[in-house]
């Protein structure tokens, strides 16, 4: 698992403590720390609650992305989808033998 070091910063520069953060998400101290030295996965519903906590993105906390100010809630982004092709197996009848993937341009 990777080093979240954007959650210290953030941390830090509200002048919060682990057990601060703990305590405000319903947590031990431990279980925050271990989200944060990358040791635990962080989970998509406390991402969401820190995204929120501190005003930024998921993307920004996870170091996708440099900009602090989050997404405008409600834009959709145009997403082009290309599907390839189905592989079956002729053996067997229609059985796909991979998953559909998906490429987005």
């Amino acid at each position: 698992m990777e080093n979240i070091s954007r959650l210290k910063e953030l941390r830090e520069s509200k002048a919060l403590t682990q057990s601060d953060l703990a305590l405000y998400l319903g947590m031990r101290q431990q279980q925050y720390s271990r989200y944060e030295i990358g040791k635990r996965e962080i989970p998509l519903s406390i991402l969401v609650e820190l995204a929120d906590f501190y005003s930024t993105s998921i993307d920004y906390i996870l170091s996708r992305t440099d900009v602090f100010k989050p997404y405008k809630k409600g834009v959709n982004f145009p997403i082009k989808v290309k599907a390839s092709r189905r592989k079956t197996n002729t053996n067997v009848g229609s059985v796909p033998l991979k998953k559909r993937a998906i490429n987005i341009n």
